[in-house]
């Protein structure tokens, strides 16, 4: 597959909240994965197994989901990016909003790293950015 078909069929699921499957199905099997260095997440992990156990941990941890977005695809040569939202309760974190920039690397038909870059903020109006303490 193409890049292109890639990020469309990527932006296809990512409208029905089907992340497994976009796992399952265009990332590579040693995919890595970049968070900022003030996630939650691990900041780096390596393998589509991980990363999807990353992704199942994720939206275990939402207790509601309020809205949400994924744009279309923009394509650069063998990368795609989507801009992506949430607003969504999270266990024991209360309600938060978030925004991202998702890149993502494509080689021989299949995703070999994604890259996040986001704001986002808590229910009491606190904004956080990419690389600032939380």
């Amino acid at each position: 597959m193409t890049v292109d078909q890639i990020g469309h069929h990527y932006y296809l699921l990512a409208q029905q909240n089907k992340w497994e499957e976009i796992i399952d199905t265009y990332y590579d099997d040693e995919v890595e994965s970049i968070e900022p260095s003030n996630s939650k997440s691990q900041p780096y992990t390596k393998g589509k197994p991980n990363v999807k156990a990353k992704a199942v941990h994720f939206t275990s941890m939402i207790e509601e989901f309020y809205s949400g977005y994924t744009t279309q695809p923009v394509i650069a040569g063998n990368l795609f990016s989507v801009g992506m939202g949430m607003d969504i309760k999270m266990k024991g974190a209360g309600r938060m909003n978030f925004d991202e920039i998702c890149i993502f690397t494509v080689r021989n038909g299949k995703i070999i790293r994604e890259e996040f870059i986001m704001n986002w903020s808590d229910g009491d109006g606190h904004d956080y950015h990419a690389d600032e303490g939380q």
